[in-house]
C-alpha cells in the first residue's frame, strides 16, 4: 500500500521547491512458491519505483521521499532495501536502530527512509517513544 502526495513551498530565500512524499507499507506475504518473503518485498519495491516514475513523467529530478514500514525482517540486508537505496540514492545511511518491538522480545529494523532529488541534507532519527504503536517512528529532517 502506498499513499503519495506532492507538496510545494518556498525556501527562506524565496526559491520554489517541490517534494513528492510516498508513505509505504509493504506486504508480509510469505510467497514461498515465488522466492520467499524477501523476493516478494523486492518485487513490491520494483513496482513502487515503476509506479512513481510513471506518475511524474518529464520530471526526472523531482525530489522524492519514500518512507514507511517495509516489513524487512532482515533489515538493510534485504534485497528490497538495496534496490530502493539505488533508486533513491540521496538519502542518509540507514540508522541501525530497532524500529519494531514485538512479542517474545523480537525486534527488527522494519522502517526506512529513502530520498532522491535535490535535498541538500537529510537527517533521520528514531523517536524515543512508540506512542502506542508496535513501531518506533522515524523523523526525517530535510533541507533544500
Amino acid at each position: 500500500v502506498v499513499a503519495a502526495a506532492v507538496v510545494e513551498g518556498r525556501t527562506t530565500h524565496g526559491e520554489p521547491w517541490t517534494v513528492r512524499l510516498a508513505d509505504v507499507h509493504l506486504d508480509t506475504a510469505l510467497a514461498l512458491m515465488r522466492g520467499g518473503p524477501s523476493a516478494a518485498r523486492r518485487r513490491q519495491a520494483e513496482a513502487l519505483v515503476t509506479a512513481l516514475a510513471a506518475t511524474a513523467p518529464g520530471t526526472p529530478h523531482l525530489t522524492t521521499i519514500v518512507a514507511g514500514d517495509f516489513n524487512t525482517i532482515f533489515g538493510s540486508r534485504e534485497p528490497a532495501i538495496a534496490y530502493l537505496r539505488r533508486a533513491f540514492p540521496d538519502g542518509p545511511a540507514p540508522p541501525d536502530v530497532t524500529t519494531f518491538s514485538g512479542p517474545l522480545g523480537f525486534h527488527a529494523t522494519l522502517d526506512h527512509v529513502f530520498v532522491g532529488g535535490r535535498a541538500t541534507s537529510v537527517e533521520v532519527r528514531r523517536l524515543p517513544s512508540r506512542f502506542g504503536s508496535d513501531h518506533y517512528p522515524l523523523l526525517a529532517t530535510v533541507s533544500f
